[in-house]
């Protein structure tokens, strides 16, 4: 009957509190919303992972692609990709020819300048056949267009020529000036020898036209200050100043007032 009290073992929930029969006790329905995690659980917010920045991502990765390449290129073998300076070809006149393309040659002066000769870009081979072409053209249509704009084809090349032999060259001027200095120094001496030797001249004569040799030097010059030294030991040795016929102080004092030069003629002076 409904009002009969009821038999058996009284039921219990899975946490094993008892419940009436028919009844949910709801505080084992809340301790099993918690083991199951259900949603009257309170859980602690787990802060989610920022997303990361484009900007910042792209210059990360730039940085490592750069620290990459720079590892690349720093582990490259010594003059890898470098450009080698031809052997050259000594000329009769002296010079050096350098056959830098096939259409670009470099000329190296004695002095150490240097001159370019670019090749023709059409050379002829005679007549033709069916082997070989009479024409030939030697310049690549890039080539071609560049110098047709007025450009220099060659620009790039030619900057490198003067940057790669520029010790060289400034060794080959240095030789060069010695050898120029030397050679006017004896012929200055050569000549003067001779005309303090003409008897013809006086003697007053022939000291101011050494002077007059020695003012028209130039000066602070390699070349200038040879040919002066030259003259200054001439006089020491053809009119000494313990000899019979050396410059006398007032014909010096003379001398220098009309002078061209900033430096003093003083020849005795040691």
């Amino acid at each position: 009957p409904p009002d009969a009290p009821p038999t058996g073992p009284t039921p219990t929930s899975e946490t094993g509190i008892e419940v009436a029969p028919g009844r949910l006790d709801p505080r084992a329905v809340a301790l099993a919303a918690l083991d199951r995690g259900g949603p009257t659980t309170p859980r602690a917010a787990t802060p989610e992972p920022a997303a990361a920045d484009p900007t910042a991502r792209d210059a990360e990765l730039s940085r490592a692609l750069s620290q990459s390449l720079t590892a690349a290129a720093n582990a490259r073998p010594e003059g890898f990709g470098r450009r080698e300076l031809p052997a050259p070809t000594r000329r009769p006149d002296g010079t050096l020819a350098y056959a830098i393309t096939d259409a670009l040659t470099a000329v190296v002066h004695p002095d150490g300048s240097f001159t370019f000769g670019d090749v023709d870009n059409i050379r002829f081979g005679g007549m033709g056949n069916e082997e070989r072409e009479g024409m030939q053209v030697g310049w690549g249509l890039e080539e071609w267009m560049m110098r047709r704009h007025g450009d220099d084809p060659h620009a790039s090349l030619r900057r490198w020529f003067a940057r790669e032999t520029e010790p060289m060259r400034d060794g080959m001027a240095d030789r060069f000036v010695d050898r120029q200095a030397a050679a006017a120094a004896r012929g200055m001496r050569g000549r003067l020898l001779r005309m303090v030797a003409d008897e013809a001249l006086a003697i007053e004569e022939r000291r101011r036209r050494v002077f007059a040799a020695w003012d028209d030097c130039s000066e602070g010059e390699r070349v200038g200050d040879a040919v002066r030294a030259a003259i200054v030991e001439l006089v020491r040795e053809q009119f000494p100043e313990a000899g019979e016929r050396p410059y006398l102080p007032a014909e010096l004092e003379r001398l220098n007032r009309d002078r061209e030069s900033t430096a003093e003629f003083r020849p005795y002076a040691r």
